[in-house]
């Protein structure tokens, strides 16, 4: 690698970034072991990395530095006259993408489900992401910070707004437990291991003492009333419900790119359609990842 990929001056020894664009949401950790950091490089090395919005970060774009006597980090990319990029980034370490694993594994778990979500970030993005299930009326609100029970308060007004369901899954950092305990409902609680894209999710419900009882998603379901683990368990409306049982029966899961192409074909006909299925796939069969990433994204907007 060229002194020039990355800002030798550059010490902030960031460990999590984003895939392909700095408004992706897709996270990537590096691991800290230089083996483990080479494996992850190779694995990798056709992706770009950047400091991402959604982490709170620039936007510049980063680079794997893997030195033989220091832990493995990203270093920013120095500017055009070589200089280093202000950033002003608060969450560096191996947590600080938690709250976009926690978004994906609740994502993959809602569609093996057959329900479709749509995420929103804010409040802040660089620490939060909330996901609508339009079909049960129901928002997961996975939050990495937050502490002052008056900042949770207007989140949790803003999201029940229409009537929408608020379940709320904390980061081990996040104080807003007592809160979401005082209005009656229950805590949830994330934890994330284990490095690359494959860092593996759990969640659990906490009670009183702040002990968190486990759970597999298999033995997790969703209603109406927000999460339920196995068994008849209390929702937060303090209702009993069964888990498994939908008070709405959920769409079957649609990847978004097909409904994009077929729109595509209602209104333009085959060719948009083939146009676009072909501008993905093309980018996939060069290698070039991100790009075709970028376009799916683009399309399902």
């Amino acid at each position: 690698m060229s002194r020039s990929t990355f800002d030798s001056s550059d010490n902030r020894k960031v460990q999590t970034a984003i895939f392909g664009s700095a408004g992706s949401d897709e996270p990537a950790l590096l691991p800290q072991g230089r083996d483990s950091a080479l494996r992850f490089r190779r694995r990798h090395g056709h992706h770009t990395f950047w400091c991402g919005e959604l982490l709170g970060g620039c936007g510049a774009q980063l680079s794997a530095r893997i030195p033989g006597d220091r832990v493995a980090h990203f270093m920013h990319h120095p500017d055009v006259n070589g200089r280093r990029r202000p950033c002003s980034r608060i969450h560096i370490d191996e947590h600080s993408a938690d709250h976009l694993y926690v978004r994906h594994a609740l994502v993959h778990w809602l569609s093996g489900l057959g329900f479709v979500s749509d995420t929103r970030y804010g409040d802040p993005a660089a620490t939060g992401a909330d996901i609508f299930v339009p079909a049960l009326r129901v928002v997961l609100a996975v939050r990495l910070s937050g502490h002052n029970p008056a900042e949770w308060e207007l989140q949790n007004a803003r999201l029940r707004q229409g009537g929408w369901h608020t379940d709320w899954i904390l980061g081990p950092q996040c104080g807003f437990a007592s809160a979401v305990r005082e209005h009656g409902g229950t805590v949830w609680r994330s934890r994330c291991s284990g490095t690359g894209i494959e860092r593996a999710t759990e969640i659990g419900t906490a009670d009183s003492t702040g002990a968190v009882r486990w759970t597999p998603f298999a033995e997790l379901s969703v209603t109406s009333d927000g999460l339920l683990r196995e068994g008849i368990t209390m929702s937060n409306t303090g209702h009993r419900k069964v888990p498994g049982v939908a008070t709405t029966a959920p769409p079957r899961y649609r990847d978004p790119v097909l409904d994009a192409l077929e729109e595509a074909f209602r209104i333009d006909g085959i060719a948009a359609m083939r146009r676009h299925y072909m501008a993905i796939v093309w980018r996939m069969w060069r290698g070039n990842a991100d790009e075709a990433m970028q376009l799916r994204a683009k399309l399902t907007r």
